[in-house]
């Protein structure tokens, strides 16, 4: 199912085309399965020591959405924004075809943590029942998309742009069983990761900006780098996102006890 529509381009497009879109996915699917697999190990046990809590286990699901969103939104906004002037300097300019499928995909696997998440508090409820049915309603969703897309347009662009669709529908069949398993609902969810999308939305925004100066390629995605993370953590500052004071507290409790370990 994964390779699914990297099956249908190259069966309907030929080599170059199937290229193009299987190295878009690959930067962001790098990037997410970095993060993922890291939420994956810790969020499962964690929550499973404490599945007789439903209070404590929505605590530690509210935690882990807010700070794995947080994390990964700039992440993809960021590597959305920078693509075009990466791609040129990485690849060279005979791949820069690439760019729209890298974009699209960003877009796309932001999302994973928030499955994840509500996947392994379901895992960690003890209801493997609940979440192989998702997965069959997800699939068949899914096919039923890309053979649309297949009959209705003629665009290799299209059939990525069905991993959107998929991947938004997704959040609100993940999120449903977990409205009665421990009292999480689609509102709150979306309360608690809208703060880091806007804030990664906005940052976005600023570096495609910035990529429209024409300073060179190497001297736009330095600067589209290091203006995105100033942008981003400038927003988190002033609004005081949660998240950001949580991680901003982890690192003030780091950095002393490891002063009170030097002394």
């Amino acid at each position: 199912y994964q390779d699914l529509q990297s099956l249908v381009v190259g069966k309907k497009y030929d080599k170059g085309v199937l290229g193009y879109f299987n190295r878009g996915k690959q930067f962001p699917q790098f990037l997410m399965n970095s993060v993922n697999g890291s939420v994956q190990s810790v969020i499962l046990p964690a929550m499973s020591a404490r599945q007789d809590d439903r209070a404590e286990v929505k605590a530690l699901m509210r935690k882990s959405i807010m700070l794995g969103s947080y994390i990964v939104f700039p992440m993809m906004a960021g590597l959305a924004g920078i693509a075009r002037p990466m791609v040129r300097l990485l690849l060279t300019e005979k791949w820069i075809a690439c760019v729209p499928f890298l974009q699209i995909y960003c877009f796309t696997f932001a999302f994973y943590p928030i499955h994840t998440c509500n996947l392994q508090t379901i895992n960690a409820m003890g209801r493997s029942d609940i979440f192989l049915k998702l997965e069959i309603i997800k699939k068949a969703i899914g096919i039923s998309a890309l053979i649309v897309v297949i009959w209705a347009f003629d665009s290799p662009v299209t059939i990525a742009l069905t991993s959107v669709f998929t991947t938004v529908t997704g959040c609100f069949i993940n999120a449903y069983p977990n409205k009665k398993l421990i009292g999480y609902s689609y509102f709150e969810q979306m309360k608690d990761i809208l703060p880091a999308f806007l804030a990664s939305l906005i940052m976005c925004v600023g570096v495609l900006a910035i990529g429209q100066l024409g300073l060179g390629t190497l001297l736009t995605l330095v600067v589209q780098i290091f203006s995105g993370v100033a942008i981003y953590l400038f927003l988190s500052m002033i609004a005081k996102l949660t998240p950001f004071m949580m991680l901003k507290e982890l690192t003030v409790m780091y950095c002393s006890k490891k002063r009170e370990e030097h002394e």
